[in-house]
Order: C-alpha cells, then structure tokens, then sequence
C-alpha cells in the first residue's frame, strides 16, 4: 500500500478513506490495549486519542506498563495521518506493537516508529515499539498518485512542492521520534512500488526497534556479552553492527545479575571499553522488558534479541508458543563465508615457480571464547586445492599451511623485501598485495596476490569478523 499525499487522497472514493478499525483489546503477549487494523486514513488519529484519554498509567514506571500499547496491522494509507498517528503516540507516551503475523507498511511504519515511553526518571524517553520476530516491518518512499496525462507548469510545481512537503513532514517526524538518519535514507531511497524491511537483529537493533517474545541463550557467554556491545554501539553511532573480539570479557556473577565486561575493542582506534549488567530472572522470561543495560560511552537499556548476532535473521528468533519461555537452539555465534580472486604463486626462494589465478573462498566462525577459525581454500586452475587455517584469540594466533604449522610473513618486514622484488618482475604490484605462508615441508612459500579492493567491498587483509555488517 503506497503513502498517499494529502490532496491526493481527497479525491478517492469515500469506501477508501474511511477510517481504520480500532478495536479494544488484552493483548497478554504484545501488551497492547488496542488494535488498530486496516487502511490508515484521516480521523485515525482522532479516534486512537479519544480511547487513550479513558487509560491511566503509572508515571513512575521504569518499565512499560502491560497494556500500555496500540498494536497496528495495516498495510499503510495517508501518509498524513501516519504523521500524526506517530506524533500522538510520541506525545502521549503510547507504546506500539506488530503482533505474530501482522504486518506494518509504509505509512503505519512510521506510525509504529512513534511509540514512546515516559520513564519518568533519569534515563528520559525510550522507544517503546516492538516487533514480533514473526511479524513484518516495512519502509518505502511516498507515493504522489497523479493520473496520466499532460499537465501545465503550475500543476508539475505544486506536485512537486507536495512531494517536498511530504518528506519534510517524515524528517521532521524522525527528528522527533529517534528514527535513525539511515532509516530515514534507506526508506527515502527504497521505490514506492516497492518496500524494504525489517528482517534482521543487527538492523532492529541500530534503529531502535524493540523485538519480542523471543527465544533466550541458555547463559551469558562471551560471545553474547560482544554481540549485545556491538549491536548497542552501532545504534549509539547509528552504523552498521561490528562485532569485536576486542582483549575478552571479564565476569562478576551473583545469584541477582551478571557484569561482564570488554575493556576494550570500539570507538576510536578500538581503545573503549564496555560495560553490561544483565538480570537472569527477565533473561529467562525472554519477554519485551529489557533485561540489562550497556554502557559504553552512554547508557542504553539491553534486550534479549541483542544478545544474538547483527546478521541472525529475526524469524529464526520467534518461539514456538509466545507464552512460553524458550532457550535457544541456535549458537550466539555464526559462520561467515566470502569469495576472493587473485593470483597465486608458488616461490623457492626468489625463483618464481607456479603463477595462476586464482579464487579462494574463506569461511571464518567465532565461538564462545571469542576466538576466530578462519579456513581460506585456495582453488588452482588445474584443481588443486592449497589450505590455509588460522585460529585466531585475543591474545594468540595458530596458523597451518596444507596441515602443517607456520606463519604469514609479515609485509612490512625487512626480510619480506626480496620476496616483494621478485614479485614485482613477474607481476603487476601497483594497487596489489601480497601474503605469503612459508610450507615447512618444501621450503617453498605460497603467495596470494590481492587486487585492492573496490570502496565498500571486503579485503582479504581483513578478518571477516573486522568489517561491518551492513544494514
């Protein structure tokens, strides 16, 4: 369903624009008091409003109250009245919620991007709009819906002053609601006739969307402690998720909360630390309230979802009955792959032997210590295959050549300049870099040559678990 711009939608028929349907509900999983269902059209606003004045809440509650939300179900309408659909609910300190197998669109998107909570206390405002892992979250561009046709200047100019008045009136709304920047660009660069949406922990987590009932971790790992950091520091930057491996994680456990601690591994050349606090009686209930909070240059509230990988997609986090409690079968951790080209060589000595490109295809997982297996295979024009595997800690790193322990050369190395001469008279080095492993068996050395890397795309230099992970 496609936004639709205020004069617009004047002219559809009466049948189109009739308003929603709110219904009175006790939702006992989404907490939602109310469930607004279909075409968002003008007067929704007013009527969501007239049902919350009859509520009373709690002004000292840290925690949204149950019941303290509008559940929404709608594949969009007026762009308008999304506006102040999401305006009302900031306003008011009205929660939103996307119930199992609902959907949200397009101008209910940013309705659901209003929900708020009043904490009434040192932490201030918080978003309070949930997402089941089961349900759908989708983004787009408005729509201006004109009917073919010629039209003189005046009307191509007040068609295009709308369109510009329609995405003032969202990024004023976004300034106002803690809707991230690159929210904002990604939905104003997404089509009308098409829709982006939410599927990820690492996306719902750098744009402040609440997701719940999930399944929970059987315990607090390393691993969970780098997942919950990194995904709580790429909503603090608003930037895609990077999980680091940082010098490891430190514990303090009581029967009452968890401390763990990472001394160091984000912002500015990787030398800030951070700090969590997680509650065992609400991780075991894995329901909507957070369960911690993260520090790492501010403080932020922590929920389960976070606890898994940026990339995990939500839908693998649902549980099987929502009222339920569930322990994970998934690992916190994950496998990465990539695919890279060069050429690779085969050296004794200075003397070049072999000189073919080549593909390798790397697999990198991280497991609950926080240590890297990275596994390149390096596949030869003829077939043959050379392995290349590093296990990599924070305070150590193995490496093994076709089984055989050794090391990579290190480029910057003095002794590594006559290996980067003889390179140099068979191939091109310009924009080029070279890794080279020593086989202790031969005593020969193979070398990868990479071609640096497009801007964006990854780089053989890089551990996989080094790069961002894109929204």
């Amino acid at each position: 369903m496609l936004f639709v711009i205020g004069f617009i939608l004047l002219c559809l028929p009466a049948s189109v624009t009739k308003a929603a349907t709110l219904s009175v509900v006790n939702d006992p999983v989404m907490g939602c008091f109310a469930t607004l269902t279909g075409v968002i059209s003008n007067g929704d606003a007013a009527q969501v409003d007239q049902l919350i004045k009859t509520r009373t809440k709690d002004p000292y509650a840290i925690e949204p109250a149950h019941g303290s939300r509008v559940c929404l179900n709608s594949e969009g309408g007026s762009l308008a009245e999304g506006v102040k659909l999401s305006r009302l609910f900031n306003e008011r300190g009205i929660g939103t919620a996307i119930a199992r197998g609902h959907v949200c669109l397009s101008a209910c998107a940013l309705a659901f991007m209003g929900g708020n909570h009043f904490t009434e206390s040192d932490i201030g405002d918080l978003p309070n709009r949930i997402l089941h892992p089961l349900g759908r979250l989708g983004f787009h561009s408005p729509s201006l819906q004109v009917d073919a046709g010629s039209y003189d200047e005046a009307t191509v100019t007040k068609a295009y002053d709308v369109a510009l008045k329609s995405v003032s009136a969202v990024l004023e709304m976004a300034a106002r609601n803690r809707f991230a920047l690159s929210l904002s660009v990604q939905m104003l660069a997404t089509s009308a006739s098409d829709m982006f949406d939410v599927t990820t922990v690492g996306q719902a987590s750098r744009w402040g969307i609440g997701v719940g009932p999930v399944v929970e971790p059987a315990e607090v790992t390393a691993i969970a402690v780098a997942n919950v950091c990194s995904n709580l520091d790429a909503q603090a930057l608003d930037q895609a998720a990077m999980v680091r491996a940082a010098s490891g994680v430190t514990f303090e456990r009581s029967p009452d909360v968890i401390w763990a601690k990472m001394a160091d591994g984000f912002r500015q050349e990787a030398a800030t630390g951070c700090s969590t606090s997680f509650t065992p009686r609400e991780l075991r209930d894995g329901g909507l309230d957070s369960v911690g909070f993260v520090e790492i240059t501010d403080i932020r509230p922590l929920y389960v979802y976070q606890m898994f990988p940026p990339e995990f997609l939500l839908a693998e986090l649902a549980r099987t009955d929502d009222a339920r409690p569930q322990i994970a079968s998934a690992e916190l951790a994950v496998t990465r792959t990539a695919v890279f080209s060069g050429v690779c060589v085969v050296l004794s000595a200075t003397t070049i032997g072999d000189n073919n490109p080549c593909q390798v295809t790397r697999s990198e997982s991280r497991n609950a210590l926080l240590q890297d297996y990275a596994k390149n295979v390096f596949q030869w024009p003829s077939g043959a295959k050379t392995f290349v595997e590093a296990l990599r800690s924070p305070d150590q790193q193995q490496v093994k050549l076709n089984g055989a322990e050794t090391q990579q050369d290190m480029i910057w190395d003095k002794s590594f300049e006559p290996i980067q001469a003889a390179l140099s008279r068979v191939l091109d080095m310009t924009e080029a870099e070279a890794h080279c492993w020593l086989n202790p068996a031969s005593g020969n050395r193979f070398c990868f040559i990479e071609r640096t890397p497009a801007a964006n795309a990854r780089s053989f230099t890089l551990s996989l678990f080094d790069e961002m992970i894109a929204p």
